[in-house]
């Protein structure tokens, strides 16, 4: 009902950010208090690992990496 609601309020407003913000927290805390055991267990993977990774990853960017968005050029250096 209230998501109906929402639709009918324009997106660029306080109230439907509001919302948004209060049901992406409801959908968070579920998935942690659901998860939380594999949350775990994977955090702690990564916290004991140390190793460095020394794999390569290639990027193509078509129109050349001048004209590539700014978040691909930070990302290639």
């Amino acid at each position: 009902m209230l998501t109906f609601l929402l639709r009918k309020v324009n997106s660029d407003s306080y109230i439907y950010h509001l919302f948004h913000k209060y049901k992406y927290s409801i959908v968070n805390s579920y998935i942690e208090k659901k998860y939380q055991n594999i949350i775990m267990k994977y955090k702690e993977k990564s916290e004991n690992k140390e190793e460095k990774i020394t794999e390569i990853i290639w990027i193509f960017w078509w129109q050349g990496i001048e004209n590539a968005p700014i978040i691909v050029k930070k990302v290639c250096r």
